[in-house]
């Protein structure tokens, strides 16, 4: 078991060192069969070499002689054949597979290549972060009073309107059927930050968080994502999730500084005159 283990392993990676480079020939523009080719002949060396080597590595297995013989012959002679028939597997039946499956095919970039072609450019990448709630709320919150409202308050309207969340997104946010709340922070009596939450069966999803920006850099944030973790724990949610632009760099810095993930990448694209 441990020989095959081993084996299923070695073989594996050879066989992905082949087809991932093809992949990425093909993401530079490349057909199939030329890919596949160059990608063969480039890795033709490093397969030969773990194969050789790991040949070599168990050969004592297989002529060693005493006690343990049975054992150490077994797990040599599958490791010793096993390589040589998976070296000839990968650098001739692989391609061939390749090739089979992969005809009717396109680049992963494909779309993304045409749509480049059209002119049309990347706009608002976006990242989406996620952390385990518990690990959220382990820590003391700062002091700042956080409430938990719906639906939200003309003050909350107020400040999503001033900072660039208008009323079309609002408007997603009364269409939300599921568990959903809005978070008011305040800060010595002044409304300082809104956010939106709802759930979806074992994650929360944060939206709209937005902080007075007169506020800023005390804390405020930290604490709403807090009592957003608090929330989301109440409602037997697992995780809470987040997305935000690549350029909004405070957003990232706060969902770093609390231990959120990365966890996907998206973008938008439109005609370039539209940017």
């Amino acid at each position: 078991q441990v020989a095959l283990i081993i084996l299923i392993g070695l073989a594996t990676k050879n066989g992905i060192l082949i087809v991932e480079f093809a992949n990425q020939l093909r993401d530079e523009g490349k057909n199939q069969l030329t890919a596949i080719l160059e990608s063969s002949a480039l890795r033709l060396r490093p397969i030969l070499m773990t194969s050789i080597s790991t040949i070599i590595g168990v050969l004592p297995l297989v002529i060693s002689s005493g006690p343990g013989e049975a054992s150490r012959l077994s797990v040599g002679i599958t490791i010793f054949a096993g390589m040589i028939f998976s070296t000839f597997f990968t650098l001739y039946v692989v391609p061939i597979i390749y090739l089979l499956l992969g005809k009717n095919t396109k680049s992963i970039n494909h779309i993304e290549k045409e749509l480049e072609k059209l002119n049309y450019q990347i706009f608002d990448q976006s990242f989406i972060f996620e952390i385990a709630v518990e690990e959220l709320i382990k820590n003391k919150p700062p002091p700042v009073s956080m409430f938990s409202i719906w639906p939200p308050l003309q003050i909350q309207r107020e400040l999503w309107g001033s900072n660039g969340i208008g009323e079309q997104r609002q408007t997603v946010m009364n269409r939300v059927i599921q568990s959903k709340t809005s978070i008011l922070g305040r800060w010595k009596d002044n409304p300082v930050a809104s956010a939106f939450v709802a759930k979806s069966g074992d994650v929360a999803f944060l939206h709209a968080l937005v902080v007075d920006k007169n506020f800023r850099q005390q804390g405020v944030g930290k604490a709403l994502m807090q009592h957003a973790g608090q929330w989301a724990y109440s409602h037997n949610c697992k995780k809470l999730m987040v997305v935000t632009t690549a350029a909004n760099t405070a957003a990232n810095n706060l969902y770093t500084s609390l231990e959120f993930q990365l966890v996907n990448k998206y973008h938008y694209r439109i005609p370039k005159a539209n940017i």
